[in-house]
Order: structure tokens, then C-alpha cells, then sequence
């Protein structure tokens, strides 16, 4: 596992490109009502399609994945509450 802060002029590697993947988007966009209302108000870590770990604090999940030894290989995202509204 790699679990490491890239390095300048390290070369990107697939493991990397999957998070930003429109692949990754697809299944971010397709996850369930339950799964959004569970980490309502969280935000969270996704590694392999796979939610790795949530916290309602960002520096408490940062202390996790760092314990995991994942702090830089995961794609960290806010879910809102499921009765918030969003204006763009």
C-alpha cells in the first residue's frame, strides 16, 4: 500500500488518477440516499470506490487516515445534511 506524500516530479500514478476518475464521479454521484443520510453533515474519505472513513471534523478525520496511513491517497468530500439546500 501506498501510503506516502508524493514527492515533486513524482510521476502520478494510477492509484492517484482513480480518485478524480470520472469513473470515481459516477459512483460519488450514485451513492444511496441511505448512504447520503448516514454521513449527512460529515465529510468523508474515499479510497477504491469505498468509503474509508468519515468524521464531522476535518482535523479529527485527517488524525484518522493518518493512523491509517492514507492522509494523501484519498479523495475528501463533504456530505451535506439531507435537509440542507445548496444554491449555486
Amino acid at each position: 500500500m501506498v501510503s506516502s506524500k508524493p514527492t515533486e516530479g513524482e510521476a502520478i500514478s494510477p492509484e492517484l488518477l482513480e480518485l478524480v476518475s470520472p469513473e470515481m464521479d459516477a459512483w460519488l454521484n450514485s451513492l444511496s440516499a441511505e448512504v447520503l443520510t448516514r454521513y449527512g453533515g460529515q465529510y468523508i474519505a474515499v479510497r477504491n470506490k469505498e468509503i474509508v472513513a468519515a468524521d464531522d471534523s476535518l482535523g479529527r478525520l485527517f488524525k484518522k487516515l493518518d493512523r491509517m496511513g492514507l492522509t494523501y491517497r484519498v479523495r475528501y468530500l463533504y456530505i451535506e445534511e439531507p435537509d440542507a439546500w445548496v444554491i449555486y
